[in-house]
């Protein structure tokens, strides 16, 4: 598994996780992207403990696109909100980098 990079965003509906996910998948910057169920988010911003339901996105790529499908998804995905990524590595490890 070598090179595969897992790259996670939540988003604040379907409708817009939906149009993001189609259009990073036709740019091929990510070779498939899975949309969850809506997710219920507890978290800490601006100093206070908030909720918001929110949908999840796993984007699939490689280490070699990971910087351009990151770079893309800020701009169509403008948030405050760092985005995770999970490289795996050959041994199945997971290693977390922002």
């Amino acid at each position: 598994m070598s090179g595969v990079v897992i790259a996670i965003s939540t988003f604040p509906d379907r409708g817009t996780a939906s149009r993001v996910a189609e259009q990073l998948v036709s740019e091929r910057l990510a070779a498939c992207a899975n949309i969850s169920a809506d997710v219920q988010s507890i978290y800490w911003w601006e100093g206070k403990l908030e909720q918001a339901g929110e949908t999840l996105v796993f984007f699939k790529t490689t280490q070699a696109r990971f910087a351009q499908l990151r770079e893309r998804l800020h701009l169509l995905h403008r948030t405050t909100f760092r985005k995770l990524s999970v490289p795996l590595s050959r041994m199945g490890c997971l290693h977390i980098s922002r």
